[in-house]
């Protein structure tokens, strides 16, 4: 695959054979011409449709949502998330399955029920904030390989769990005490 790129104060999009060319919409913005698989642009192109907006800002905000920039994530695991791009798919279906061990998740349901009781003791807030971090770090990581395999073309609704019995009933509950849909 080619690509070239260019200086553009405008805003075009032709398409050939496949290939695309698109500029953003500003003076600071750039021509990037690039050949893609059929199969691609035609996924562009419903995309496109589907969301009502044009090709070119389909590409442009794919782009940018794909390339690592400044994050108010600690730089650590901002690069861990970042290199996971490079795992196999077998690698990022691993990376899906939640790696907070069954006592840390225990002891933090613990802490939190103890925090909405009582004022936590230093220690206590201390392990709190640390099994939160291993919280969110696993959240993360899961969130990302979902993501990327999406990208790569699987089925990742399965591996969301979101219709198991249990989840289903919980729903069914929450609709019928009247908390589900959320009032936003």
């Amino acid at each position: 695959m080619g690509s070239s790129v260019s200086d553009s104060d405008d805003d075009t999009i032709r398409v050939g054979d496949a290939g695309l060319i698109f500029a953003g919409g500003n003076s600071m913005s750039q021509t990037l011409t690039i050949t893609l698989p059929d199969a691609v642009f035609h996924r562009l192109n419903r995309v496109a449709e589907l969301t009502y907006r044009t090709v070119d800002e389909v590409v442009a905000s794919t782009v940018e949502t794909s390339l690592t920039g400044e994050s108010d994530l600690p730089d650590e695991l901002a690069a861990e998330l970042a290199a996971m791009q490079l795992d196999s798919d077998d690698g990022l279906w691993a990376a899906t399955q939640p790696t907070l061990s069954a006592y840390a998740q225990q002891r933090l349901a613990q802490l939190n029920e103890f925090a909405g009781e009582r004022s936590l003791t230093p220690r206590e807030e201390a392990e709190q904030a640390d099994l939160l971090y291993a919280y969110d770090r696993s959240v993360l990581r899961r969130a990302q390989a979902l993501a990327l395999l999406k990208q790569r073309g699987h089925d990742v609704i399965p591996a969301l769990r979101l219709n198991r019995v249990q989840t289903v009933e919980a729903r069914r509950l929450w609709v019928s005490a009247g908390w589900h849909p959320p009032v936003g």
